[in-house]
């Protein structure tokens, strides 16, 4: 019988605090936890927040809710880039990835470099899930994942696992903008992404997302 939020909730009282203990050794507990509070829609963000300390993330300085005025700011920086196609100014690259790339690294077998981030199984499903859940709540990850070099995002993209977590990014219901900065590298990097068969669904949730203008980009 499957957990109701009710339960999830329970057990997210009893497990968030002991994340950072659970995290080297029982990562599949923790995953079935993240899963199952994207399923039901509970406590997104208390999840994440206690994911990133026990990755060892620098604590979030971005506000719960924004206002008014903030999302209008949002959407006139998107309409901006989506018409110049550029990436956004230094100051608004958020922590530069950092979040995004330890939890990706969450049962990696390797060290990663500075071009191509470590990507493990437990932690390329754990931001998908978390991903699926309303970016009120974990924004915040879609953030971080976007403001990741051009590089490293191009990396993810020809990655196995790295792919999957881009391919929900980019189908998340993104309306403040986020994602264009990992959008634009996609169709950029496009004539290089063709040659890798883990990165054939990446290219198709770029097109789905594109703009009439870098469709064609992502064509030729």
């Amino acid at each position: 019988m499957a957990p109701s939020a009710v339960a999830v909730g329970r057990v997210q009282a009893e497990l968030l605090p002991q994340l950072k203990q659970l995290l080297p050794s029982r990562s599949g507990v923790v995953l079935q936890l993240v899963q199952a509070s994207a399923a039901h829609g509970v406590g997104g963000g208390a999840v994440l927040d206690a994911l990133a300390q026990a990755v060892g993330a620098t604590p979030s300085q971005e506000p719960t809710q924004k206002g008014e005025g903030e999302r209008e700011g949002e959407r006139k920086v998107k309409r901006k880039l989506t018409a110049h196609k550029q990436q956004p100014p230094p100051q608004q690259r958020f922590d530069g990835g950092e979040l995004a790339r330890r939890i990706l690294g969450v049962g990696a077998r390797s060290v990663g470099t500075a071009d191509e981030p470590a990507v493990g199984v437990m932690g390329s499903r754990m931001v998908q899930a978390l991903l699926g859940l309303p970016l009120a709540e974990t924004g915040r990850l879609l953030r971080s994942l976007c403001s990741m070099q051009p590089t490293e995002l191009l990396a993810l993209a020809r990655d196995s696992l790295g792919s999957r977590a881009l391919e929900v990014a980019m189908a998340a219901r993104d309306t403040e903008g986020i994602a264009l900065p990992l959008l634009d590298a996609v169709c950029t990097g496009a004539g290089k992404l063709a040659r890798s068969r883990s990165s054939t669904y990446v290219l198709q949730a770029a097109f789905e997302a594109a703009a009439v203008e870098q469709k064609g980009t992502l064509l030729e």
